[in-house]
């Protein structure tokens, strides 16, 4: 029973929203290259200046995290990066590069991209609540509900022969 005479603050709603990331391990047992991934989204010059060598497991996360640095400070900032053109979750995927793949809301990513969406040349904009369907339901884009510390990784389906 819940005492209402509590001192304790209710939370927010923000602070019960789950939060979403890439998943890394996801790329991984795919065998899809991070750097790669991330490499497609850089702006020319940024680009230009990036050389993928073959690089061990260890040494592609390093070089995704200097990328994801690289995509925050230059390239997310251009004009073009997420734009009313692209598709919804390649615009969630890209805000997450841009924030070092930090846990953020649904409501989070839905007012940056309705923000960024209002500066172009066509308006659009995505409800809160079919942001968080998508988020929630989607599973071939490699973006998953961040996990709580202490919270264990739920079992992976088994997959029929």
């Amino acid at each position: 029973m819940v005492d209402p005479k509590s001192t304790a603050p209710a939370p927010t709603a923000l602070e019960e929203a789950p939060s979403y990331v890439i998943d890394v391990q996801w790329y991984r047992d795919r065998s899809k290259s991070l750097v790669h991934l991330t490499e497609r989204r850089m702006c020319a010059e940024c680009r230009q200046e990036h050389q993928q060598g073959h690089h061990s497991e260890a040494d592609e996360t390093a070089l995704w995290q200097e990328q994801l640095g690289r995509l925050a400070k230059c390239c997310s900032t251009k004009p073009g990066y997420v734009t009313a053109r692209t598709p919804v979750l390649e615009a969630v995927l890209r805000l997450l590069m841009a924030h070092g793949n930090q846990p953020r809301t649904a409501e989070q990513l839905c007012d940056e991209l309705n923000q960024r969406w209002a500066q172009g040349e066509s308006m659009r904009d995505i409800p809160l609540g079919i942001l968080q369907t998508l988020l929630d339901r989607h599973q071939s884009s490699g973006i998953v509900k961040a996990l709580e510390p202490g919270e264990a990784a739920p079992e992976a389906a088994p997959t029929s022969s």
